[in-house]
């Protein structure tokens, strides 16, 4: 990107929303309007690619009490992942996200033939500050369950961490860690 001329650490990277979110009318939209909210730090593009029954299931070493009924949970719901990841937004100075791939079949768990699974590799780099010494990041892949709602707009129904274990974080480490952590 540098050779390019842009520079992500000095270049405003919030670019023009109507350019560039699209309507989510099938599953691989959702994961570009996901990598476009993240990129932009943008909390309300970030919830419309979820489903009122989301659920983000995280790495084992993770699991502990986030929605405080004194149980172990494995994944959280919509209400935690908007709530964690606008903390992040809101505390850090630029995030970098990638997902690439095109894996995605229809998932064989649905009878309506209408659930769709992606699978992502993905890059992740938060920036705390400005400086470039201080970025966090984590990569490997993310699996996603997607599935339409009555009006045919898709939305992210189950999401999976498989961070790679050799990365300096994982994804879910990162939505929770630093000064925006709980």
């Amino acid at each position: 990107m540098l050779a390019c001329g842009w520079n992500p650490l000095t270049d405003d990277p919030d670019p023009d929303p109507i350019m560039y979110y699209q309507n989510p009318d099938s599953a691989w939209m959702v994961l570009a309007n996901l990598q476009y909210s993240y990129r932009t730090r943008d909390v309300d593009l970030y919830s419309e690619c979820f489903s009122e029954d989301f659920e983000f299931f995280m790495p084992e070493e993770f699991w502990a009490d986030y929605d405080g009924d004194g149980l172990l949970d494995s994944c959280w719901g919509v209400d935690v992942e908007l709530a964690i990841t606008e903390a992040m937004f809101e505390s850090v100075d630029l995030v970098e996200l990638s997902l690439v791939g095109s894996s995605e079949s229809l998932w064989s768990g649905d009878s309506t033939g209408t659930t769709w699974q992606l699978s992502r590799g993905f890059n992740l780099v938060i920036y705390p500050s400005l400086v470039p010494a201080d970025s966090l990041s984590a990569y490997g892949m993310q699996e996603f369950l997607l599935r339409p709602d009555s009006a045919g707009i898709f939305h992210i129904w189950k999401w999976w961490d498989y961070s790679d274990p050799a990365a300096p974080f994982c994804w879910t480490e990162l939505k929770g860690i630093g000064s925006w952590s709980r």
